[in-house]
């Protein structure tokens, strides 16, 4: 069975977003070998497959809070990134 990742934004409040965003997609590029089917300022969406679904967001959610620990952006000052305000695994 297949399932969309929706990862994304419910606001943007700055430049950190779309920093986060791209990292998001280079980290499941180079881990999973999955590219966006979709994407734009606010968010990326994805199909995988359902039982690999929690894996990867599982393995995103500790990628996150390891880059949020060390990783800062220039915006009004240096401040930290901001995750994701949606990560979930939505079944077709």
């Amino acid at each position: 069975m297949k399932a969309r990742l929706v990862i994304g934004y419910e606001m943007l409040e700055g430049s950190s977003e779309s920093i986060v965003l791209n990292l998001i997609a280079g980290m499941l590029v180079r881990r999973f070998n999955i590219a966006p089917e979709w994407s734009d300022v606010e968010g990326l969406v994805y199909t995988v497959e359902l039982d690999e679904c929690e894996k990867i967001t599982a393995e995103l959610t500790e990628y996150l809070k390891a880059v949020g620990r060390t990783v800062r952006v220039r915006f009004e000052g240096w401040t930290k990134i901001r995750e994701p305000d949606i990560v979930e695994c939505r079944q077709e």
